[in-house]
């Protein structure tokens, strides 16, 4: 069971489809998308809902979001892209959506550890 639940979140937040997902955000486009943060927002009220409702938590939940930090853990650190070297003369602005994504990643787990201490008080 846990190993699926490994599985299946890896897939979620697999660096490619993590990658796209920045760039999508970068691209001048009309109506709404899913974005990154959005994403990641979402899986972690799904994940951690017991902070926020005082639950307990039992042993897959606590597997479940040990995958979780893990994953995140990962993204925090993942190797910058390589970028390309402007022509003397021309300015170019270029997209590091790994760098991005570190950010990202960074943030999120900052949150979770934001949300977790305010719910000690209300664990079991």
């Amino acid at each position: 069971m846990g190993g699926a639940q490994a599985a299946i979140l890896n897939a979620l937040v697999s660096t490619p489809r993590l990658l796209r997902m920045v760039e999508l955000d970068a691209m001048p486009m009309a109506g709404d998308r899913y974005t990154l943060p959005q994403l990641l927002g979402d899986l972690r009220r799904g994940i951690w809902s017991e902070a926020a409702s005082g639950r307990p938590v039992d042993a897959w939940r606590r597997r479940l979001q040990r995958s979780y930090i893990d994953a995140m853990a990962a993204k925090a650190g993942v190797a910058g892209m390589a970028t390309s070297t402007p022509l003397p003369g021309f300015t170019i602005t270029t997209l590091n959506p790994a760098a991005d994504l570190r950010a990202i990643a960074r943030a999120e787990l900052r949150d979770l550890e934001r949300e977790l201490g305010a719910a000690i008080p209300r664990a079991t």
